[in-house]
C-alpha cells in the first residue's frame, strides 16, 4: 500500500512538472495599429516589406523614400524585406504591433554587408501645445556612431538640443514656434559640421521626424543629410 501511494505521489509530481513547463497561450490581440515604412538603407536597392508573407509596399521604395501611415493587424507578426526582389538575408523577425499604436519603421543598415536592421519607433500623434510643433531626430546613419543635432531659427544658438543621438537611436519630441529653421550635425564630440540644412518650415499644430540619412563621406547620392517626414 505505500509502495502504490509513492507511486501515485511521484505520478502527481510529473503531471505538476509537466503543466508548468507548457507554455502559455499566446496573447490575441484585436483590432489596427498604424504602419509607417522607409527605407534608410544608403544603397541602390528596391526595397519591399512584408508583413505575414504580405506586401506592404505596393512601390518599391528607393534610398529615402516612405509611404503614408498604413493599417496592420495588431498583434505579433513575421516581418521580412526583399531586394530588388530577391529575400534579404537574415531580415525576417517577429514584431508586436499594439492596438491603436502608431509606428514608423526605417529599413536601415547595409544590404552589401549584410547587416540590414530595422529602426522601430512609436510615434506621438498627440496634439503639440497650442501655438506649436513637435520636432524628434532619429539616426539612421550606418557609419555614424553617434551624431549631436542643433535645430533653431537663431543663428547665435551654439547649444546642441539633440544630442549623443547613436545609430538606430532617437530623441525625445522637443516643441518649437511655428518659423523657418535650420539644423546643423556634427559627430558627437567633434567640431566638423557635417550637415547644414536651411529653411525647414515647421507650422504650429504639426509634428515632426528629422531623420539623419546617408553615410558620413558618402558618394554624392548617399551623403549624410537630413530626411523630414510629417507625422500628422
Amino acid at each position: 500500500m505505500k509502495i502504490l501511494n509513492k507511486n501515485i505521489f511521484f505520478i502527481i509530481l510529473i503531471i505538476g512538472y509537466l503543466s508548468a513547463c507548457t507554455a502559455p497561450p499566446e496573447k490575441t490581440y484585436l483590432g489596427t495599429a498604424s504602419l509607417r515604412i522607409v527605407n534608410a538603407v544608403p544603397e541602390r536597392y528596391n526595397l519591399t516589406f512584408f508583413i505575414n508573407d504580405t506586401s506592404k509596399t505596393p512601390i518599391a521604395l528607393n534610398f529615402s523614400d516612405s509611404l503614408a501611415y498604413q493599417n496592420v493587424n495588431a498583434g505579433t507578426s513575421l516581418i521580412y524585406t526583399k531586394a530588388s526582389g530577391n529575400t534579404v538575408n537574415r531580415s525576417d523577425l517577429t514584431f508586436l504591433f499594439l492596438p491603436k499604436e502608431n509606428y514608423t519603421v526605417f529599413i536601415a543598415g547595409k544590404i552589401s554587408k549584410d547587416s540590414l536592421s530595422y529602426i522601430s519607433f512609436k510615434d506621438s500623434l498627440n496634439n503639440p501645445t497650442q501655438g506649436k510643433a513637435k520636432v524628434r531626430f532619429i539616426n539612421t546613419s550606418y557609419n555614424s556612431s553617434s551624431l549631436d543635432a542643433l535645430f533653431s531659427n537663431r543663428t547665435t544658438d551654439s547649444v546642441y538640443n539633440y544630442g549623443n543621438i547613436g545609430f538606430r537611436a532617437g530623441s525625445n519630441y522637443l516643441e518649437f514656434r511655428p518659423g523657418s529653421y535650420y539644423i546643423k550635425i556634427k559627430q558627437t564630440g567633434g567640431k566638423t559640421v557635417l550637415v547644414n540644412k536651411t529653411a525647414i518650415d515647421i507650422k504650429a499644430g504639426k509634428i515632426y521626424t528629422l531623420w539623419a540619412k546617408g553615410l558620413i563621406k558618402g558618394t554624392t547620392n548617399f551623403n549624410l543629410d537630413v530626411g523630414i517626414l510629417n507625422d500628422n
